[in-house]
């Protein structure tokens, strides 16, 4: 029976009420060393609007318990995510803790990782908000099951042949690349002289007063990649771990990783 609410490594997350559920259990998990993330698929008419989305969650889990839905005869017992992360960044639980759920076509991931859902889809870019509360969760699960390690946060389509979890692919990146023992590890150079904004767009001020302009070729540490106001169709944004503020994509380069960009 799904708890009012749960403390997971110290976050307390609500669970969203009415959400249909099956008679009968698949079972439970014996291990957790993995963190999957989904989305929808398709484009979520309610993206954006917190109360759509919840209802776009109590929808898929009816379509998960119809007769042949996931390949299974009986269909599923419920939503095959343990929880999820809203526009707003708000987290929800869907399921017991511990549950064993068909979410991933690769029975590994089945019967070892939690299942976390993005309710967005086709070209739809995960908000600001919902990147960093997605981090946040992901740091919860991994104190309260330390074998989950930085390698073990995955993609859907790291287990099967799927676009999943489509444009929220990239903040899956993020996190291996810049987590070790939870310190940032990425390392950005600017490519021209750049201004640090104090916010994630380009009308933001500069920082430190106005004198926050970096000269190219200066490398420093990035704690975390986040969608902000885009900038010549480009929404992405590296915040500086020292904490002094934001520089677009377009004037940066990582030296430690791919290019992040959307998938």
């Amino acid at each position: 029976m799904l708890a009012t609410s749960y403390n997971i490594g110290g976050l307390i997350i609500p669970s969203l009420p009415d959400v249909p559920r099956a008679n009968w259990s698949i079972g439970t998990r014996k291990d957790t060393r993995y963190f999957t993330v989904h989305y929808n698929g398709p484009k979520v008419p309610g993206f954006g609007y917190p109360k759509l989305e919840a209802d776009q969650m109590r929808s898929d889990a009816r379509y998960h318990m119809k007769p042949g839905a996931l390949g299974a005869k009986s269909g599923g017992d419920g939503i095959q995510y343990h929880g999820y992360t809203d526009s707003s960044g708000a987290n929800y639980m869907l399921r017991e803790l511990m549950a064993l759920l068909w979410h991933c076509r690769n029975y590994e991931g089945n019967a070892n990782s939690i299942s976390w859902h993005l309710p967005l889809g086709g070209e739809q870019m995960p908000t600001a908000a919902q990147a960093y509360s997605l981090n946040v969760v992901i740091d919860a699960f991994r104190r309260q099951y330390p074998n989950i390690a930085v390698t073990g946060v995955k993609g859907h389509k790291e287990w099967a042949l799927t676009s999943c979890p489509g444009n929220a692919m990239p903040l899956v990146f993020d996190y291996r690349n810049t987590h070790t023992y939870g310190k940032p590890i990425q390392y950005y150079v600017t490519t021209v002289n750049a201004n640090c904004r104090t916010a994630p767009d380009v009308s933001a001020p500069i920082a430190l007063n106005g004198t926050a302009i970096t000269p190219a070729n200066t490398t420093f540490g990035v704690d975390a990649v986040i969608q902000g106001k885009p900038y010549n169709g480009n929404p992405f944004w590296v915040h500086r771990a020292d904490g002094i503020g934001f520089y677009h994509m377009s004037v940066v380069h990582s030296l430690t990783a791919k290019a992040y960009l959307p998938l």
